[in-house]
């Protein structure tokens, strides 16, 4: 019985698969460049998210997929308040000029 309960268990896992993760490594000096993550339905594979990587390690973006469509976050850091206000503005006002949504963090 718990040689049934096992396998099915396995099997299950196999179908309902959350998530696959891609790695994609420099190839000489072995930094990671993204890492790409997939979650499998129906269709077969649909990629969910993007993240991409300076050579010092430090995240340089994330993209979200979803619905045929691609998010991003956007994360701003300075030691000025006033060049992240500076920049902010100056992003929104681009956004506003494309007609892109803007949707608020929590």
């Amino acid at each position: 019985m718990i040689k049934y309960v096992s396998i099915s268990v396995l099997i299950s896992s196999l179908i309902f698969s959350q998530e696959i993760i891609h790695t994609e490594k420099h190839s000489t000096d072995d930094y990671i460049l993204f890492i790409e993550y997939y979650r499998k339905n129906s269709r077969g594979l649909v990629k969910t998210k993007k993240e991409t990587y300076h050579p010092n390690g430090v995240m340089s973006s994330e993209l979200f997929f979803r619905l045929g469509k691609i998010g991003v976050s956007i994360v701003l850091r300075s030691s000025k308040k006033n060049n992240l206000q500076s920049c902010h503005k100056d992003i929104v006002k681009f956004l506003k000029n494309k007609k892109i949504k803007i949707f608020k963090g929590m």
